[in-house]
C-alpha cells in the first residue's frame, strides 16, 4: 500500500475517533486540513467512505451512554432532562399556556420622536 493510501486510512480512523470532526481528525492523523478536502474532491472511494460513515449517530450513541451513566448516579439535572425529553408520553413536559381574547390588530402606526 503506498503512502497516500496509508494516510487516507489513518484519516478515516481519526474521523471515526473524533466523530467526524475534520480539524481534530487531521491533527490526530498528522495531515493538513487541506489534504482532507483534496482527498474528498479527488478520490471517489475516500469520499464514499466518509459519506457512508454515521459519525452523528455514533456521537449520539456515546452521549446517550454517558447520560445513562449520569442518570444511574441520580444526577438531578440529567434526570429532569431525560424526563422532559424521553418521558413526554408520560406527561413530563413543559407547557406554556397562552391566553387569547380573539382581538385582531388591524393596523399599526409608527411615529418617529422629534429630536
Amino acid at each position: 500500500m503506498h503512502e497516500m493510501d496509508t494516510k487516507k486510512q489513518a484519516l478515516l480512523k481519526a474521523l471515526e475517533a473524533t466523530y467526524g470532526n475534520i480539524t481534530e481528525a487531521c491533527k490526530l492523523a498528522e495531515i493538513a486540513r487541506r489534504s482532507y478536502y483534496n482527498y474528498i474532491n479527488n478520490d471517489p472511494e475516500f469520499k464514499a467512505e466518509v459519506e457512508a460513515a454515521e459519525y452523528d449517530e455514533q456521537y449520539m450513541d456515546m452521549v446517550e451512554s454517558k447520560l445513562a451513566k449520569l442518570a444511574e448516579g441520580e444526577n438531578p439535572t440529567v434526570l429532569i432532562f431525560l424526563a422532559k425529553t424521553k418521558g413526554k408520553r408520560r406527561g413530563y413536559i413543559e407547557r406554556q399556556e397562552i391566553e387569547h381574547d380573539n382581538t385582531v390588530i388591524t393596523g399599526i402606526t409608527i411615529s418617529r420622536a422629534k429630536p
